[in-house]
Order: structure tokens, then C-alpha cells, then sequence
């Protein structure tokens, strides 16, 4: 299971039992008819099933005001799981079946969907549903979702705007690699440079696509992780003493390790019985993967968290000026008793 995270249907089964135990451990209520006078933090969502017409819309609230921090992982401080999910599965996921590979093609819903990305803060919207299905978003990836509707119509109040992103996306000659560093070096938040890419607002005019949200959160991690260990960490001189790092939080332990040497890095998952990966074992589940100083040419077997992880690492070294070898543990306890997404790893 650790290998797979319901993604790879290495079992032979068409439904993941551990994401479907999962949403039953979350009994979902809501209020909600077919309107919906609210806001957005501002945040969409794009789909995978189906790909290439998947499901495209924001995540909308009900009520209005500034509901920023529902959406920015990097400001989230919870103390359990359960705090976290009454937050996320608070936001209702509109939808729209679109064509990836022609987001223009959607008008003037695509435009709304750039600015609400767009927004430096809170969007108010307004939206009618044809209607509401009262199914959830559970993945190993992408922070949990609320109920979903079909979206009839879709009217958003935009404030402000993100100015990088904005400048990337008016440059409809600047490549979606470039871009995505340049939002980097100018301060715009991981999770914000994911929404963009996501939105299909990045990379040279008549190649831009709307991009699953899952696929864009571990690209953006891979490609900036990459960026800063080749053209940063690796230009640097190594560490002089071993550093430890721990935390705790949400029925996790993370342990950290920075040893004297040229840039090499493992991560590993240590799932306990009970714990989302491991929910139905009877003994401690171990997976992991690791780069050597060159990198690595195949996509690692853990999934996205490794990606994610090796951002966090890489920014960290950047930020002392040197480079390092690097053991990241991960324990996941029964407390930890359904996915939440990368977000949690990065962070």
C-alpha cells in the first residue's frame, strides 16, 4: 500500500479500500442548495479522471469574508487530524467538464478561473449548481475536499492580484520551468505556483494546458527541489557537523539527519498498523527511495512526499549556504489515520 497510495491499483482492485475506509470515517452534512453566496480562499481545483475533459472549478465556501488560510498549507498549525479535515471538507469543489489540452476554449468560465488564481486575497463568489453530489476528495497528494456541483453559472469578485504571477502570465513567451522559478525568487508561496500552473496560466502561449491538480503539485515540487539543488546546494561547501532535526505533529514523528558530505538524499515512510497506508496491517510497513550527488532519471517509487520533502531540504540547505547528505525518516502512528496530502510533508 505505501507504494501504491491508491493510485497504482497494484492490488486489482478498481476502488482503493483504504481511501474508501477512509471516507467513511468522515460523515459529511452540509446545508447547501444549488446557490451558493460565498467566497473563495481563493483556490481550484482540477481533476484527473477522465484525463484529457476532467473537472475543473474553484473551492467555494458559504460564507463570505477572509477565508485566505483555508487555502495557504503554509499557514496551517493544527493540532489533530480531525481539526484539519472540519476545515478542508468545509469548501464545496465547483465543477465544469473541460478539455485540458483547450482551456481556452471554456471562455469565459477559464477567465473566471484566472482570476480567481489570480486574486491576492479572498474572492467573493456567487454560483448556482445543477447539482450537488455529496462525495469527498480523499488523496495522497492533494489536501481533502469537501461535497462537489455541477456548476451551471459562476460569477467572482476578484481583489487585488499576485503581480509575478500575473507578469508570467501575460508572457506568453516565457516557458512553464522559467516561470515557475521566476515566481519562486520573487516570494509568491509553493502554493500559489502550484494554482497557477494548475490554472494553465503558465509556459509559452499555444502549449499552456490545465494541469491535474495532483500532477502540478509534485512538478512544482520536482522542478524547483531540482532548480535549487543544481544550480545552489551542489555550488556550495558541505556542512562541517552532523545536524539533527525533529518534529511531531498530527500522529507523525519526523526525524531528520544532515551529515558531512556531497549532496546524496533517502527518504524513508515508516507506517505503523493502523496508520493510512498501513490501515489494515498487522506489522510496521516500510517503504522509501533514494539520489545519489547526479539525481535521479525515474520518478521515485514513494510517490510525491519524496519530492516534497526534497524541497523543504534543498531550501533549507540554500538558506545556510552549504550542501549536505540527508536522511529524512518519516513514522506515521494510528493517529495518522487517513491522507491529508503533500502539503503535509512539505511543510
Amino acid at each position: 500500500c505505501i507504494l501504491c497510495r491508491g493510485a497504482k491499483n497494484l492490488c486489482g482492485r478498481r476502488i482503493c479500500p483504504i481511501i474508501l475506509k477512509s471516507k467513511k470515517l468522515r460523515k459529511v452534512s452540509s446545508n447547501i442548495g444549488k446557490q451558493l453566496d460565498g467566497a473563495s480562499p481563493p483556490e481550484i481545483f482540477v481533476g484527473r479522471i477522465g484525463y484529457p475533459r476532467v473537472s475543473v472549478g474553484p473551492l467555494l465556501h458559504h460564507e463570505k469574508g477572509d477565508i485566505t488560510l483555508l487555502g495557504t498549507p503554509e499557514l496551517w498549525d493544527f493540532q489533530s487530524i480531525n481539526e484539519f479535515l472540519d476545515m478542508r471538507l468545509s469548501l464545496v469543489r465547483g465543477m465544469k467538464n473541460l478539455d485540458v489540452r483547450r482551456p481556452l476554449r471554456a471562455g469565459k468560465f477559464h477567465d473566471k478561473i484566472v482570476d480567481t488564481t489570480l486574486s491576492r486575497e479572498s474572492v467573493d463568489v456567487y454560483a448556482e449548481f445543477h447539482r450537488l453530489r455529496r462525495s469527498i476528495i480523499v488523496d495522497p497528494y492533494v489536501q481533502p475536499i469537501g461535497i462537489g456541483g455541477a456548476i451551471k453559472s459562476l460569477d467572482v469578485a476578484p481583489k487585488g492580484s499576485i503581480r509575478p504571477l500575473e507578469k508570467v502570465f501575460y508572457d506568453e513567451d516565457l516557458g512553464a520551468n522559467e516561470a515557475i522559478r521566476f515566481l519562486y525568487k520573487n516570494g509568491v508561496l509553493v502554493s500559489r505556483i502550484i494554482q497557477g500552473l494548475s490554472a494553465g496560466m503558465l509556459g509559452v502561449k499555444f502549449q499552456r494546458r490545465l494541469v491535474p491538480t495532483r500532477w502540478s503539485i509534485t512538478a512544482v515540487d520536482c522542478i524547483l527541489s531540482k532548480w535549487l539543488r543544481d544550480e545552489i546546494v551542489k555550488e556550495k561547501p558541505q556542512i562541517g557537523d552532523y545536524l539533527v532535526f525533529e518534529y511531531d505533529g498530527l500522529g507523525d514523528k519526523y526525524m531528520v539527519l544532515l551529515f558531512p558530505d556531497s549532496w546524496k538524499y533517502e527518504f524513508l515512510e515508516v507506517w505503523w498498523p493502523g496508520s493510512a497506508w498501513n490501515f489494515f496491517g498487522n506489522f510496521i510497513a516500510i517503504g522509501g527511495d533514494y539520489e545519489l550527488h547526479w539525481g535521479r532519471t525515474t520518478y521515485a517509487s514513494i510517490g510525491g512526499c519524496y519530492y516534497a520533502t526534497r524541497l523543504a531540504v534543498t531550501e533549507y540547505l540554500s538558506k545556510i549556504g552549504r550542501q549536505a547528505g540527508v536522511l529524512v525518516i518519516r513514522e506515521a502512528y494510528p493517529e495518522h489515520f487517513m491522507p491529508i496530502g503533500v502539503w503535509y510533508v512539505r511543510e
